[in-house]
């Protein structure tokens, strides 16, 4: 036998399903269509989803500088369009120095 076709449009008309509408986190409101997955990826990557006309204001306003801390390799990366939406200040430190800063104020507010 001839091997089938079919794995690739089941595969497509699976992944159609599991598609659904998200309200665009910009200004302007407007639907998009995405799986879930997409919508996880595009909220760790961008700070949210947004339809193509406000993912183009986010990559252009796509900032990346060096992380202050001492012996730090790390970098602080931020969209000012998605800082401006937020009402937020532009990060100072990476991730990774700002959860190590968020757990050493944990442990000094312990009782």
């Amino acid at each position: 036998g001839t091997p089938s076709v079919s794995g690739g449009s089941a595969k497509s008309a699976i992944s159609a399903k599991s598609s659904r509408n998200y309200i665009c986190s910009g200004p302007c409101g407007t639907y998009v269509r995405m799986t879930g997955r997409d919508s996880l990826r595009a909220k760790a990557e961008y700070g949210g989803m947004f339809c193509a006309g406000c993912l183009h204001k986010v990559r252009d306003t796509m900032c990346l500088k060096n992380c202050p801390t001492r012996g730090c390799q790390g970098e602080v990366r931020f969209s000012l369009f998605v800082l401006s939406l937020a009402g937020l200040e532009p990060p100072s430190l990476c991730l990774a120095c700002h959860q190590r800063q968020d757990e050493e104020w944990q442990v000094l507010s312990l009782p």
